[in-house]
């Protein structure tokens, strides 16, 4: 019985993948950006 390793790629890069971030995570970005969007618009006379 013969085993062989398969090598599709040396990283997700090469495979194409994309890196889909957590729920919570994404709700964190958005959030922080709509606080930074806001302090911003208060910050102008």
């Amino acid at each position: 019985m013969w085993m062989d390793e398969i090598n599709l790629a040396t990283s997700g890069d090469a495979l194409g993948l994309m890196v889909i971030p957590e729920p919570a995570s994404l709700l964190l970005m958005v959030s922080a950006l709509a606080g930074a969007l806001a302090f911003r618009r208060r910050s102008r006379p």
